[in-house]
């Protein structure tokens, strides 16, 4: 292989499939010598692997036109599957079937109908169009999510930061479907769904912004993360509610009325939305957490921060603050919590990250770093709070 650009690369256990020369190639993981499945030279991209290995499907321009082509690596046979030209690429497996994206059938090139395409050539279904269909994949209960772009973004095809501007949409078995993320100014690239979630790449950070260049717009990331403060910091000359709406009157510009039904839907929703009209010190420590939580989330923040909110409360209230932090977690709330509740860190964590003296000493999944820490800081720590617990 010469010294040409190698993209679009596809795993499947040990091999990795790939495009350079204009054709494709695979190769196994551990290296070694890459083995060419074309030698057409022309245009191929988005190689993907079935879910058993067993076939390769990418998109071809071999007469002139991009479609989809599958090999059969058993018999080395390479079909090609469709006919249909007009911004057709390959986006991947279903069922055994090639996921293929087309604009063949829509009135403007600005947009694609995703198609479920057999081997035999026959389009099994297709969904709606929502705007250039780039990735996708199905969970095992039949929801879909999509990566789309479309021309609603400026200018269209403009490199964001090493990718294009695109949306995310979640889709069901009905047919119906539903917009993430709103308006992200950033790539949100390769969907896919793990454990009843979507993961995916992408530079999102506080809308869009790199939150480490010092250009950044400080206030408007600050307007994206939610905090709650160990002594829950609420105004004492303000009502429940009017602690709660300030940021959206403030920050938001949010209309007073608007800002007060969804301030009181937050708190009915929390469990205390009695109290509106009450001051903070005629509240428990655990409603005055509750109120602190229902003012860092009622403003829809990208990023949830928690400073070791339980470590003022009584052992009895303990348990009410913390299931409301499971019901968020539940909810798809991205969060970050400092806390030396170690039992509820153990069981609720996807990411746990140990820090001595400010530096992180230990990081890993809970059963990492619960069952087997490696550094004997993180062990010794373990030790003495596990032996208190008990």
């Amino acid at each position: 292989m010469s010294d040409a650009y190698l993209r679009y690369p596809d795993v499947h256990r040990d091999e990795i499939v790939f495009t350079a020369d204009d054709d494709v190639w695979l190769s196994d993981l551990s290296g070694g010598r890459a083995q060419r499945l074309t030698r057409d030279h022309v245009r191929v991209a988005y190689p993907r692997f079935s879910g058993d290995g067993t076939r390769i499907a990418w998109t071809s321009c071999r007469t002139g036109a991009p479609d989809a082509y599958v090999l059969d690596r058993a018999s080395g046979a390479i079909t090609r599957l469709t006919w249909w030209g007009r911004n057709t690429r390959t986006v991947g497996w279903h069922a055994g079937r090639v996921l293929v994206s087309s604009g063949h059938e829509e009135v403007t090139p600005a947009v694609t109908r995703l198609y479920e395409v057999g081997l035999d050539g026959e389009v099994d279904r297709s969904l709606r169009s929502l705007g250039l269909v780039g990735a996708a994949d199905w969970d095992d209960d039949g929801r879909v999510v999509l990566e789309t772009a479309t021309f609603s973004h400026g200018v269209f095809w403009k490199r964001y930061r090493g990718g294009t501007a695109a949306k995310l949409w979640v889709g069901t078995p009905a047919g119906g479907f539903t917009r993430l993320l709103g308006d992200e100014p950033a790539p949100c690239e390769g969907p896919v769904w793990h454990r009843g979630r979507i993961l995916f790449t992408s530079d999102l950070s506080a809308g869009g912004a790199d939150i480490t260049d010092p250009r950044a717009d400080a206030d408007k990331i600050r307007a994206r993360i939610g905090i709650v403060f160990q002594h829950y910091n609420l105004f004492p000359h303000m009502t429940v509610l009017d602690n709660v709406t300030l940021a959206s009157r403030k920050v938001l510009r949010m209309d007073k009325a608007e800002a007060a039904e969804r301030g009181r839907a937050m708190l009915q929703r929390i469990g205390i939305g009695d109290k509106c009209d009450v001051y903070p010190d005629q509240l428990s420590g655990g409603q005055q957490q509750r109120v602190a939580i229902a003012r860092a989330i009622v403003t829809s923040p990208k990023i949830l921060l928690l400073d070791e909110i339980t470590s003022a409360l009584d052992p009895i209230l303990v348990g009410e603050v913390l299931d409301l932090v499971i019901d968020l977690k539940r909810e798809g709330a991205t969060i970050m919590m400092a806390t030396h509740e170690m039992s509820f860190a153990k069981h609720i964590s996807d990411t746990v990250v140990f820090l001595e003296q400010g530096v992180i000493c230990e990081q890993g999944t809970p059963e990492q770093i619960f069952e087997h820490p490696q550094r004997a800081e993180t062990a010794n720590f373990l030790a003495r709070v596990l032996d208190w617990m008990r």
